[in-house]
């Protein structure tokens, strides 16, 4: 209860900053961008093949860019489809399927036979969807301590940032929070362990210098700098700052 109080009120002050928060002025050159910058989506790896790269030794290593591609990716979304598959959770139907409570037995039998083959169509289309036009971000807690990273729904909080000018870096991604406080849970990655997830792979008119941006427990991790294409409209704030969003959340501590 009491995490859950702490993540309400995180997400309320996050409206509220995102609400005041003015657009910040760049000296860049306005091509008539009409779209807002796009909405950070990732997913975290529940098993697949971790391909063998080298790492910085007695450090915690985020490691990608556009060469990385999954290899036989299983998110926790097929993950649970396929486990569905084996054997269908019928305790939710009353809440899913508004007629459930109105079937015979019989008709009870054929819904849960169609909703196996549903969700065996479904976690084929997770693992065909998320193993093409993916990007993996690969990391390795070479550290003697455990690292701990935040999470939201199986996905990892983080955005994507590109470099403006020699050292000046800007989120290119916004992230949408959720109302629900068990949506959250940290991530902890032990001395000498691996964690992966994937995000669409970048496309754009325009190439700079990228990294992702990740919240841990109580401070930022950061990725490796790569090249990637993104869309140049990307590099405008608008007043739904993604940047503050994802400090402010960083602020609140949820997890003290």
């Amino acid at each position: 209860m009491k995490t859950i109080v702490r993540t309400m009120f995180a997400i309320l002050m996050l409206i509220l900053e995102a609400v005041t928060v003015s657009a910040q002025k760049t000296n860049l050159v306005d091509h008539n961008c009409q779209s807002t910058i796009s909405r950070s989506i990732s997913e975290a790896g529940e098993n697949g093949e971790i391909p063998h790269i080298r790492t910085k030794k007695s450090e915690f290593n985020i490691i990608t860019g556009p060469e990385l591609k999954p290899l036989n990716f299983i998110s926790f979304s097929e993950k649970y489809y396929r486990s569905q598959v084996q054997k269908v959770d019928t305790s939710i139907f009353a809440l899913t399927i508004p007629y459930w409570k109105k079937l015979s037995p019989a008709q009870k039998q054929v819904e849960i036979e169609t909703q196996r083959i549903n969700n065996a169509d479904r976690a084929d289309a997770a693992h065909k969807n998320n193993n093409i036009k993916h990007q993996l971000i690969y990391m390795v807690n070479n550290t003697s301590q455990e690292i701990a990273l935040q999470m939201q729904d199986h996905s990892f909080i983080g955005v994507l940032e590109a470099r403006i000018g020699k050292n000046n870096w800007r989120s290119v991604q916004y992230l949408h929070f959720s109302w629900c406080g068990n949506s959250y849970i940290l991530k902890k990655i032990p001395a000498g362990s691996k964690a992966y997830f994937i995000t669409p792979m970048l496309t754009g008119n325009y190439k700079t210098t990228l990294r992702y941006k990740i919240l841990g427990k109580d401070k930022f991790y950061y990725s490796n700098e790569f090249q990637g294409n993104i869309s140049y409209c990307d590099l405008y704030d608008t007043k739904y700052s993604p940047k503050e969003k994802l400090e402010a959340f960083a602020k609140y501590h949820i997890y003290e």
